[in-house]
């Protein structure tokens, strides 16, 4: 489950970063789980892993490259339709391929 993992991740570097007490972590945590319990989660099967192994237009690392290897194995139609993200490096990573929205590509 590494959309969990990249989570907490994130979370715990704006532990370190902005300081947060215990209560605000906490919170953010169960906001976390709360919506990754709407998701679709995509196993991380054999084809996610080599599809992400493939080249990418751009570097990004593993875990966006699994990320992005399950959007596009979960639903092919994505190659031709959009893709939203907040990361620049994913974003050109997925841009030949889809419309991105979320960052600019250019």
């Amino acid at each position: 489950m590494s959309v969990y993992v990249d989570s907490s991740r994130t979370i715990d570097r704006a532990r370190l970063r902005l300081r947060l007490d215990d209560g605000d972590v906490a919170w953010r945590r169960s906001a976390v789980l709360e919506a990754i319990e709407n998701f679709d989660l995509v196993p991380v099967s054999t084809a996610v892993l080599e599809r992400a192994a493939e080249p990418f237009p751009t570097m990004i690392g593993s875990l966006d490259a699994i990320h992005l290897a399950s959007a596009r194995l979960a639903r092919p139609e994505l190659d031709q339709s959009s893709f939203a993200t907040h990361d620049r490096q994913l974003a050109l990573a997925a841009r030949p391929a889809s419309s991105v929205s979320g960052v600019p590509t250019s």
